[in-house]
C-alpha cells in the first residue's frame, strides 16, 4: 500500500532545508539584535483557548479532536493565543515589557493555495506590557520590516488605526447591526469587498475616510491621529517609511489601536507577508488586563517571495580515494578537516572518479579532494574547485588554507 503525504503538507529535501535554515538564521539574528527572547509553546492546545479568542467559526478552520481523556484538543492555528496563555499562567510576575519571539509551525484546515498550506510556519513577536504605545509599535514594525529586508525582500509597510475605523463605522452602520454584524462589516473592509459595503453603508464620507493617504487628511479623531503621527515619526529614525491605510481591519473585539501590514510586490495579488497590531487578550484568558502588541510573518510566503532569486551556494568538501589503498590516508585528511570545523565527507561508495565528481556536483559540494598513489607518495592531495574547474596539488598540511 502506497501512503501519500496529507493534503496541504510538504516534504523538504536537504537542499530546501538548507535554504530554509539559512533564511531562518538571518531572521532570528534580527529578532535577537532587537532584544527579543525566544519562547516555545505546545503544538496542541485546548480548543477552548481559540474559541475564547476567535469564536465558534474557528472550529471549521482547525484540526480539532477529542483525546483519550475526552478533552477537546486542537493543533494550534496561530501562536499569539498560546503566548498569552503562557504569560497568564507563568510569566505575569516577570519585569515588563516582555519582548518575546517564536518560530513555530501552525495548522489550519483550509483549502491549500499558493504559499498557503495546512501546515505552515510563523516567525513572530509579541510585546506584553506597553508603557508608550507609539514607541512599542514603531519598534515592532521596524523589527518586522528589518527582518524581511535583511534577507533580501523589498517590502512596503502600511499602517492604520482600528480606533478610527471602529468609531467611524459605529456612526454610519445600520442601527440594527449587532456585534456580529459589525464584525461582518470589519471583515468586508479587510477583504476590500466594496460592493457589500456600499449596500450596507450609504455615507460617502466613510469611504473617503478609508481612502485617506495622509494623516492630516483625516477629519477629526485628533487623539488617534496623534498616535499615528508619533509612530510614523519614530519609524523614520529606524529608516522605515510607512503609508497610511485605514482599511486595515480586524474582525474581533480584542484588537484595537495601531495595526499594520507588510507587503512584498513580487508575490502578486496575495502580497501580504506580515501583519500585526495592538490587542488585549490576557483578561480573556483569566489574567489582568494588559496592553500588548505583536505580529507574525508568514515564513512560507517569505520563501515563495525569495523564490529562485536566492541562488544556492556551493559548500563543503568531498574526499575521493582513487583506490582502496588510499582510504586510510584519506581518513586522516577527513579528520583534519573536521577538526578545523570544515564541512567534509568521504566517498564510501567505490565509484569511479567521474561518478564521484558527478555525485559532488549533485550535492552542490564546492571542493573535491582527490587522493591517489601519486599524492600519497608526495604527502599531498589534489584539490579541484567544482565551481571554477581549477585543479591544484598542495601539501597535505596546507589543505585548509587552499579551500577558499
Amino acid at each position: 500500500m502506497k501512503i501519500e503525504k496529507l493534503k496541504g503538507t510538504r516534504d523538504f529535501d536537504a537542499r530546501a532545508m538548507k535554504v530554509r535554515r539559512e533564511i531562518e538564521r538571518g531572521m532570528r539574528g534580527v529578532f535577537e539584535r532587537f532584544g527579543f527572547e525566544e519562547i516555545q509553546t505546545p503544538t496542541i492546545e485546548s480548543l477552548d483557548l481559540f474559541l475564547l479568542k476567535s469564536g465558534e467559526t474557528v472550529i471549521n478552520e482547525t484540526y480539532n479532536f477529542k483525546d483519550k481523556g475526552n478533552r477537546e484538543i486542537c493543533l494550534v492555528p496561530e501562536r499569539t493565543a498560546p503566548t498569552i496563555r503562557f504569560y497568564v499562567s507563568q510569566l505575569q510576575r516577570r519585569e515588563r515589557p516582555l519582548k518575546l519571539y517564536y518560530f513555530e509551525n501552525c495548522f489550519r484546515y483550509e483549502n491549500p493555495q499558493r504559499a498557503r498550506y495546512r501546515e505552515f510556519w510563523h516567525i513572530g513577536a509579541e510585546v506584553i506590557g506597553m508603557n508608550d504605545r507609539a514607541r512599542t509599535n514603531a519598534e515592532l514594525i521596524a523589527l518586522a520590516q528589518t527582518s524581511l529586508e535583511e534577507i533580501g525582500l523589498k517590502t512596503e509597510v502600511r499602517i492604520g488605526n482600528l480606533d478610527i475605523l471602529k468609531r467611524a463605522l459605529s456612526r454610519v452602520a445600520n442601527k440594527e447591526d449587532t456585534k456580529d454584524g459589525m464584525q461582518t462589516l470589519m471583515r468586508a473592509i479587510d477583504k476590500n469587498n466594496i460592493d457589500f459595503l456600499e449596500e450596507r453603508i450609504s455615507d460617502k464620507n466613510f469611504f473617503s475616510l478609508l481612502g485617506c493617504k495622509e494623516i492630516d487628511d483625516i477629519k477629526g479623531f485628533d487623539e488617534e491621529k496623534e498616535l499615528l503621527k508619533k509612530v510614523v515619526e519614530y519609524l523614520t529614525f529606524y529608516g522605515v517609511k510607512a503609508q497610511l491605510d485605514l482599511s486595515i481591519a480586524r474582525g474581533l473585539d480584542y484588537y484595537y489601536g495601531i495595526v499594520f501590514e507588510i507587503d512584498c510586490e513580487s508575490l502578486g495579488a496575495e502580497k501580504q507577508v506580515a501583519g500585526g497590531g495592538e490587542y488585549k487578550l490576557a483578561e480573556l484568558f483569566g489574567g489582568k488586563e494588559i496592553g500588548s502588541s505583536g505580529f507574525a510573518i508568514g515564513f512560507d510566503r517569505v520563501i515563495d517571495a525569495l523564490g529562485k532569486a536566492k541562488k544556492e551556494e556551493r559548500s563543503g568538501v568531498l574526499i575521493i580515494p582513487l583506490s582502496g589503498s588510499n582510504y586510510t590516508y584519506c581518513l586522516n585528511v577527513l579528520k583534519d578537516l573536521r577538526d578545523n570545523r570544515i564541512k567534509s565527507e568521504i566517498e564510501n561508495y567505490d565509484r569511479s572518479l567521474e561518478k564521484s565528481l558527478k555525485y559532488a556536483n549533485s550535492r552542490k559540494i564546492r571542493f573535491a579532494v582527490i587522493v591517489g598513489d601519486k599524492e600519497m607518495e608526495k604527502n599531498s592531495v589534489t584539490i579541484k574547485d567544482l565551481t571554477s574547474g581549477e585543479q591544484r596539488e598542495v601539501e597535505k598540511e596546507q589543505i585548509t588554507g587552499n579551500l577558499s
